[in-house]
């Protein structure tokens, strides 16, 4: 089995609320591909993830974006409480 180091996560604190982020960069990007946004389900982050990020990011040949909600994994958890729209509204910037 072979481990592979996940990617840096960011906190991209121009997003309100902050949200911790990666990107899985394509090793063989397609020309002009959007990158795939992975949008977790409620109170999930990153972590469920797992390798998916990295096997869409090679099979797909696109960058790969993965974050966490408010309150999951390395987000900050503002006040509640939380809905879906709310959720909605956040999202990760570069």
């Amino acid at each position: 089995m072979r481990f592979l180091r996940p990617p840096a996560r960011r906190l991209c604190s121009s997003a309100s609320p902050p949200l911790t982020w990666e990107r899985i960069a394509s090793k063989d990007p397609k020309p002009g591909a959007l990158p795939l946004l992975l949008v977790p389900g409620f109170a999930c982050g990153i972590a469920e993830w797992t390798v998916l990020p990295r096997r869409l990011a090679r099979t797909s040949r696109r960058d790969v974006i993965a974050f966490d909600h408010r309150g999951i994994g390395g987000s900050p958890a503002p006040a509640g409480p939380y809905s879906i729209p709310t959720l909605a509204r956040d999202r990760p910037d570069e």
